[in-house]
């Protein structure tokens, strides 16, 4: 029960992070001593995997220059073609699109570079004259590898420019926890202001479980000459338990908006509907809207924001008979914001506000959160997620039926996961494409000024995620 908040997070971040990290190919390092031939070769490769604005999160291993290193020996193409890395590292496009324009006039027919070319233009999101560079390539000799290469970009090309797109993430799990019903850690509850052991149903319990994750994401371009599309999202979360059947949890979230995007920000106004059910038993309806923003700050720094707003309506079951005292307003304001220290990893610091509203005021509260990402996109594929979340809840008047005192929780929730693409492990299996493996650990610690609300949670998972562009 004081974890469906948590549980329904999850869903929304295992469904949006599947897409960007699940998609993330290996980061290959490009020796000092290499050719500029080689070099694009490897960069080509990164490129391929990189998911879009991640692009320069996927270069590394080479030594930076300045643009006053170029301009002493401007005809040195080894010279140029760092620069060009330079560039992508710190973000600036346009600027390598720019060098690798002018290092082509001078070779025109150098086929690695012109593909890369395409592929910066392609990340830009000028489909156009991607399409040209490619269409320039086509009659130049090229070995099957890179034959292949340019087949593969002129698909995506296409798939871009289709005016619906669609992509499918499924997600298979398992979980074991050593407190899956949030047990007090002193075995002991206010009951009328007095404290009282718990029965054997309400004392810490273990559990193991599955889980599935179906997520799909439609797209469909309004033909605008800005960005515009609308976009719709269904996901739907499964959880079954061993032993502790009361918490089996389904929960389904819908949203149909708009997304804008121009001279790098982002707004995506949505409606939002969400239900979830509780042991087989409806316990919760919720309807509202929300509205998401992107903004560059610069080229390591982005900030991010969410701002929801949605009615809970809650119903009564035989394992939460005061739910529907529960139903009311809840608005949600959260921020992040995004560093890169360097281009295999990303630092994200997250703070938001909640206010809840509800029937009965004791179930109503004030709360904020607090927390830091970091990913790491390690040399061979895999990637490493550590987290640390803290998040304080008050509420505004206490519950008779418990104690004279009003609720006050503060819960630290800390957790590591390790993520692994299959293929990185076998790049020639075509099924294992946009496959990943992932390891996961999470430590929840939850204090209270009531013993009823004073938990500990250890938790270990391991999932599976395939991605499907339809």
């Amino acid at each position: 029960m004081k974890r469906l908040a948590y549980l329904c997070l999850v869903v929304c971040v295992a469904s949006s992070d599947a897409e960007v990290v699940y998609a993330q190919g290996a980061p290959v390092a490009s020796p000092e001593t290499e050719q500029p031939g080689q070099a694009a070769e490897r960069a080509l490769e990164q490129l391929e995997r990189s998911s879009g604005a991640n692009l320069q999160e996927r270069l590394g291993g080479f030594r930076r220059v300045t643009y006053a290193e170029v301009l002493s020996d401007p005809d040195n193409l080894d010279l140029n073609y760092r620069w060009v890395l330079t560039q992508i590292q710190d973000g600036n496009l346009k600027g390598a699109a720019a060098t690798l324009e002018r290092m082509l006039l001078v070779r025109p027919k150098m086929v690695r570079m012109r593909m890369l070319y395409a592929v910066v233009l392609l990340k830009m999101g000028d489909f156009e004259h991607a399409q040209r560079e490619l269409e320039l390539l086509e009659p130049l000799p090229m070995n099957a590898r890179s034959r292949a290469q340019l087949k593969g970009y002129q698909d995506q090309i296409r798939r871009n420019r289709k005016v619906y797109r669609s992509v499918l993430t499924l997600n298979v799990g398992a979980q074991t926890d050593s407190n899956r019903n949030s047990g007090p850690d002193s075995n002991q509850a206010l009951v009328g202001n007095i404290r009282q052991s718990v029965g054997a149903a309400s004392k810490k319990t273990a559990d193991q479980g599955f889980s599935s994750i179906l997520n799909l994401q439609v797209e469909r371009d309004l033909g605008s000459q800005e960005d515009l599309k609308a976009v719709a999202g269904l996901t739907y979360f499964h959880a079954q338990q061993e032993d502790l059947e009361n918490l089996d949890l389904q929960v389904a979230k819908f949203d149909l908006g708009f997304r804008l995007r121009r001279s790098g920000w982002e707004l995506q106004p949505q409606l939002v509907a969400d239900a979830i059910d509780l042991s087989r038993e409806v316990y919760q309806r919720s309807f509202g809207a929300q509205l998401l923003g992107k903004l560059p700050l610069s080229n390591k720094l982005d900030l991010s924001m969410n701002l929801r707003s949605v009615y809970e309506d809650y119903d009564s079951t035989p394992d939460a008979t005061t739910a529907r005292d529960r139903s009311g307003y809840r608005t949600d304001f959260k921020l992040d914001l995004g560093f890169r220290p360097r281009l295999d990893q990303r630092l994200t610091f997250k703070a938001g506000v909640s206010r809840k509203s509800a029937q009965k005021t004791y179930f109503s509260l004030l709360g904020w959160q607090a927390g830091l990402n970091h990913l790491w996109v390690l040399p061979t594929g895999q990637f490493l997620i550590s987290s640390v979340n803290l998040k304080r809840e008050k509420y505004h008047r206490n519950q008779n039926s418990i104690g004279e005192s009003r609720r006050r929780d503060f819960q630290t929730t800390a957790g590591l996961t390790l993520g692994i693409p299959l293929n990185s492990l076998w790049s020639q299996a075509r099924m294992l494409r946009g496959m990943s493996l992932t390891l996961n650990t999470e430590v929840v610690h939850s204090r209270s000024n009531l013993p009823n609300n004073e938990y500990k949670n250890l938790k270990f998972g391991v999932s599976l995620t395939k991605r499907f562009e339809l």
